[in-house]
């Protein structure tokens, strides 16, 4: 009986080492996997925090270009509103058509004398390139040039001089518009008015007049070219000396 007590004694402290080492194991296993779950619940957080730094940065892209096209756009506007000009406009001769809009695109600054402070002594002629005409029809505009109206081939440019300017208080100035086309010269009355004066001397004007076309040899009758023989002439030119 003696021998079998510390055999009992040592069986239990091996029972006793066994549970002992399994339950470290166990804890070092529940250890583990509770490391594991917690880095498996990590990586979606930064994958979202990836997920919207690539979203902030895609939805921050617009609006740079959004102000990048708000910038042109405001620059487009004010080259336009500053932009020289060459208009008419006339009626077709069945009003029930409404008018025909048109201009000359190119033109040129051919002589000037400015002079603010004896505005009658100014003066200014413009060479108006014919074949530059458009009225947003391309036949149409191919009609024009030839000899049943402006005769481009042969008569290329149309001469414009503001001249006789009679200097009014309220800024509205009358002057004569020497107008030479297809070998004619009219002299039709003009109204103007100086909207800019810039520091290099030159200033720009706003005007408009009224044009026969068969005084000018443009064109046939009413009745045969299917337009109104008067037409409105505006423009907007920079005129500086030279």
């Amino acid at each position: 009986m003696k021998k079998l007590v510390p055999l009992l004694v040592l069986s239990l402290v091996a029972v006793g080492l066994t549970f002992s080492v399994t339950a470290c194991e166990q804890k070092k296993e529940e250890e583990k996997k509770e490391e594991t779950k917690k880095e498996g619940e990590g990586e979606p957080a930064a994958d979202e925090d990836t997920a919207a730094a690539e979203n902030t940065d895609t939805a921050a892209e617009p609006a740079a270009d959004t102000t990048t096209a708000a910038a042109e756009d405001t620059a487009s506007g004010g080259e336009e509103e500053a932009a020289e000009y060459i208009k008419f406009n006339i009626d077709h001769h069945d009003t029930s058509k409404g008018p025909v809009d048109g201009q000359f695109t190119s033109f040129e600054l051919k002589s000037a004398v400015v002079d603010l402070e004896n505005l009658e002594n100014s003066t200014a002629t413009y060479a108006i390139d014919v074949a530059s005409v458009e009225t947003g029809i391309p036949d149409r505009d191919k009609h024009l040039k030839t000899p049943d109206f402006f005769d481009a081939p042969q008569f290329s440019t149309i001469a414009f001089t503001i001249k006789d300017i009679q200097p009014e208080v309220d800024g509205k100035h009358k002057a004569t518009a020497e107008i030479g086309i297809k070998g004619l010269s009219k002299d039709v009355p003009i109204e103007f008015a100086i909207v800019e004066k810039n520091d290099d001397g030159s200033i720009v004007v706003e005007g408009s007049a009224k044009l026969s076309r068969s005084e000018l040899s443009v064109g046939g009758a009413p009745e045969a070219s299917g337009a109104a023989d008067e037409l409105t002439l505006s423009a907007r030119l920079k005129v500086m000396n030279m």
